[in-house]
C-alpha cells in the first residue's frame, strides 16, 4: 500500500515538473545550473525504546565536487525542502519532531536534515508514513513502525460506585501485546486516599514476556465524605515511558428527611392523629431499608405495616407516609417524644419530634389543694415550691413560662392580667388556676 502511494506521489511530482517546462523566459532570474532528478535519501541513525531518529540527505552531486560552473547535465542536489507525516496513507499514533531546524530555508538549503518519529501514546503501536521533498520537487517516502514498549492496561479509566462504609474491588489487567519482553519498573498508587492496591502492585523491576499479563486489584473503600466523589491514579512506570489508569469512585449514602409534628393542646384522654401520617423522604443516593419505628414516649404511638418481617425499601428521591402517628395523654401535662425510623440510612434526619400538651380545667382539679401556689404582685411572679418543676399555660393552651425545680417561680412580666393554668409534672393529677391581677 505504501509503495503504491509513493508511486502515485512521485508521478504527481513528475507531472508537475513536466508541466512547468517549455521555453526559457527572458525575465527568469537566478537560474540554477545543472539538474536534480534524484529524490532525497533517508537513513535510520538511532533507535530508542520510544523513538526512531532518521537523517534525510541531498549529497549526490555528479561530479563531486561539482564543476564551477556546473554543466547543464550535471546532477546537483538542491537540498531538503520539507519533511511531513501528513499525507496518504495516514500516520497512526505518531509524532514528527524536527531536530536540525524548525524550518527549511532554500538558500542556502540544508543538504542533511535530522528528525525523529515518536509515538503519541507509548503503550500503542505507532506507524508513520514519512514524506521528504527536495527543492527540485523530488519526493522520497519511508515507513516507520514503533512497537509499544509499555504494557497495555485493560482500561485507561476505572469508575466505581458502592455504598459508603463498604468496599469493592476492581481488576486491571496489564498485557504485553508485543513479541519482545517488556520491563516494568513499578506499579503504584500515586494519589487517592480511598483507593488501595491490594494485589499486583510492585516497587521493584519485573519483566513481562510476550503475551504475558499481570493483574492489579484495586480496592475502593468510601466513607460518608465520598458522596461527592474520590479520585486516584495507578501509575505504571517503565524505562520506555509511563502509563496511567485514572480511578474515580463515589460513595452512595441513604439520607433520610422526616417531618416533626406538633399535636397541639388536647383534652385529657382524647386521642389525636396526624392527618395523612408523617412523611419519610430519601434524599440520598442509595436506597434505604426501613424495618420499623420506635417512640421514646408511650403517649405517642406509631402504627405501620412496616416492620422487620415486612421491610420497606425507600429508593433515592422517593417518600413514604406512615399512616398512623397519634398522641393521647390521660392527664394534664406536656409531652415531647422522639419517633425514630429504624433503617440503614447513613446520614440525614431519621427522627420525628412530636410535641403535645394536655390541660385540665375541671372544677375538681381546680379545687384540688396545691400547696403554696400564688401570684406575687410585688415581684410580678407566680411562686410555687422550689422542689418542683412547673409550666405556666394561658387560656389558649400556649406555654408562656417554665421553671426548673431549683427556681421556685416563673417571671410573669410581659404577660397580660387574667387567668392562667400552672401545671406541675411531678403532680400530674393537679393543675392550679392562677389569677394575675395588677
Amino acid at each position: 500500500m505504501f509503495r503504491h502511494a509513493l508511486g502515485v506521489a512521485l508521478l504527481a511530482c513528475a507531472t508537475a515538473i513536466a508541466s512547468a517546462g517549455g521555453g526559457v523566459r527572458d525575465d527568469v532570474q537566478n537560474i540554477i545550473p545543472g539538474i536534480d532528478t534524484l529524490p532525497p535519501q533517508v537513513q535510520q541513525t538511532a533507535v530508542t525504546c520510544t523513538t526512531v531518529e532518521l537523517l534525510a540527505s541531498e549529497i549526490r552531486n555528479t561530479p563531486e565536487p561539482p564543476a564551477d560552473p556546473p554543466g547543464s547535465g550535471d546532477q546537483i542536489d538542491r537540498g531538503i525542502a520539507s519533511i511531513t507525516i501528513n499525507g496518504s496513507p495516514a500516520s497512526v499514533n505518531a509524532r514528527l519532531i524536527l531536530i536540525t531546524d524548525t524550518g527549511f530555508p532554500k538558500d542556502p538549503s540544508y543538504k542533511e536534515f535530522a528528525f525523529r518519529i515518536e509515538p503519541i501514546d507509548p503503550s500503542k503501536r505507532a506507524i508513520a508514513y514519512v514524506w521528504i521533498r527536495d527543492w527540485a520537487g523530488n519526493v522520497a517516502g519511508r515507513e516507520v513502525i514503533i512497537e509499544p514498549k509499555v504494557p497495555t492496561p485493560s482500561t485507561d479509566a476505572v469508575t466505581v460506585e458502592t455504598r459508603a462504609n463498604t468496599t469493592v474491588d476492581q481488576t486491571i489487567t496489564l498485557t504485553n501485546t508485543t513479541s519482545e519482553p517488556q520491563t516494568i519498573s513499578s506499579i503504584t498508587l500515586s494519589n487517592g486516599q480511598r483507593f488501595e492496591i491490594i494485589s499486583g502492585g510492585t516497587s521493584s523491576t519485573i519483566v513481562l514476556g510476550p503475551g504475558e499479563t499481570r493483574e492489579i486489584i484495586v480496592r475502593y473503600a468510601p466513607d460518608l465524605s465520598s458522596e461527592n466523589g474520590d479520585q486516584g491514579t495507578i501509575l505504571i512506570t517503565t524505562p520506555c515511558g509511563n502509563k496511567q489508569v485514572a480511578l474515580s469512585g463515589t460513595g452512595l449514602v441513604g439520607k433520610l428527611l422526616t417531618e416533626d409534628w406538633d399535636a397541639g393542646t388536647q383534652n385529657a384522654g382524647v386521642k389525636v392523629c396526624k392527618a395523612g401520617g408523617f412523611v419519610v423522604e430519601n434524599r440520598g443516593t442509595a436506597s434505604v431499608t426501613i424495618t420499623g419505628f420506635t417512640s421514646s414516649n408511650p403517649n405517642v404511638t406509631v402504627n405501620s405495616a412496616i416492620d422487620a418481617a415486612n421491610p420497606y425499601t425507600l429508593n433515592p428521591g422517593e417518600n413514604v407516609a406512615v399512616t398512623e402517628l397519634c398522641y393521647e395523654r390521660a392527664s394534664a401535662g406536656i409531652d415531647t417524644a422522639t419517633v425514630s425510623v429504624v433503617c440503614n440510612a447513613e446520614t440525614g434526619d431519621a427522627e420525628c419530634i412530636v410535641f403535645g400538651k394536655v390541660i385540665t380545667t375541671s372544677v375538681d382539679d381546680e379545687d384540688t389543694p396545691t400547696p403554696s401556689v400564688w401570684y406575687d404582685a410585688s415581684a410580678d411572679r407566680v411562686r410555687f415550691p422550689a422542689e418542683r418543676t412547673a409550666t405556666l399555660i394561658d387560656v389558649n393552651g400556649h406555654v408562656v413560662g417554665m421553671s426548673n425545680a431549683s427556681l421556685g417561680w416563673i417571671d410573669t412580666r410581659g404577660l397580660a392580667s387574667g387567668a392562667y393554668i400552672l401545671v406541675m409534672p411531678d403532680e400530674p393529677q393537679r393543675t392550679t388556676r392562677v389569677m394575675i391581677t395588677r
